[in-house]
């Protein structure tokens, strides 16, 4: 499988995720997920609509949740990973450190379409301060028929595991028409963007929860904005990107994504002199405590 073609940078990869994958995978339910990479940690869950619960980067969570959302035809949307069989889930140690930092999950609605991701986890050294996660989407029609696909993706940061005083400003560049989110905390010089490949056809910019409920409101919705930007700070900020494709039988659709990260301002931790058991523990609890805390706050 293709990596990425160079660190911090994102582009659509010619070959397709289920083409690679689909023949030779085992098909297993993974559920929770971890991948790690140098200074960060990216936390999966593959059976939720809450996909993506963590993102730790030098010991601080930069993220409270990111979701798939799909609509095919006029119907209302659905989660992809909360509704879909999942096929299989895939970890894998790309760069042969010991460490999982790739993960590949499928997952199909029978007779209708194959849907799959690729997460590729990109930290950088301890005490760079930036992180990378990118992403790859590919939808297949297995159908006889044209399909009508909507595919929603919702972000929500809390930089610094600060959730409510971000400022957020989503656009579009009216030279290459791509779509900007970026996300700050005032007071710090932590900037958390995402891009994406191709350019999203639509956008909106709300409070999580107003967002999440349009999207279980069982009833079809297109988000708000196709031009100019949208802003929203001192809030739970929260944003999502809607694509819209007619996807010929036999045919796929690849989209990609980068979510990156820098400039994050670690805690400050006191060191003990001498190593305890408890340090242990606490260590192996930070996937623990992500999960609680979001659970929680959902």
């Amino acid at each position: 499988m293709n990596m990425l073609k160079a660190r911090y940078e994102f582009a659509v990869i010619g070959i397709g995720i289920l083409g690679l994958l689909g023949i030779n995978a085992v098909p297993a339910r993974a559920a929770l997920i971890t991948l790690s990479d140098e200074n960060s940690q990216v936390l999966i869950d593959t059976t939720s609509p809450d996909n993506l619960i963590g993102w730790v980067v030098e010991g601080v969570s930069q993220i409270d949740t990111q979701g798939f959302w799909y609509r095919v035809g006029p119907t209302a949307e659905e989660s992809v990973q909360g509704t879909l069989t999942e096929v299989f889930s895939i970890p894998t140690d790309t760069d042969g450190d010991g460490e999982l930092d790739q993960l590949v999950s499928e997952y199909q609605n029978p007779g209708l379409f194959n849907i799959a991701f690729r997460y590729a986890l990109e930290g950088s050294n301890p005490g760079s301060n930036r992180s990378l996660i990118f992403e790859e989407i590919e939808i297949e029609n297995i159908s006889e028929t044209p399909l009508d696909f909507n595919l929603f993706s919702v972000v929500d940061f809390n930089l610094n595991s600060s959730p409510d005083l971000d400022t957020l400003t989503v656009s579009r560049d009216p030279d290459t028409n791509l779509v900007t989110a970026t996300e700050t905390l005032p007071g710090t010089p932590t900037i958390a963007t995402l891009n994406t490949n191709p350019q999203t056809d639509r956008y909106q910019v709300e409070e999580v929860s107003d967002l999440f409920n349009l999207l279980t409101d069982d009833v079809p919705s297109d988000l708000a904005l196709t031009d100019g930007p949208a802003n929203i700070a001192d809030a739970d900020t929260s944003f999502a990107f809607q694509f819209i494709r007619l996807i010929e039988p036999g045919q796929s659709v690849l989209f990609s994504q980068s979510l990156f990260v820098e400039d994050v301002v670690p805690p400050v931790v006191s060191v003990p002199e001498h190593s305890s058991p408890l340090s242990v523990i606490a260590i192996s609890a930070i996937g623990g405590g992500l999960l609680l805390k979001h659970r929680q706050k959902k």
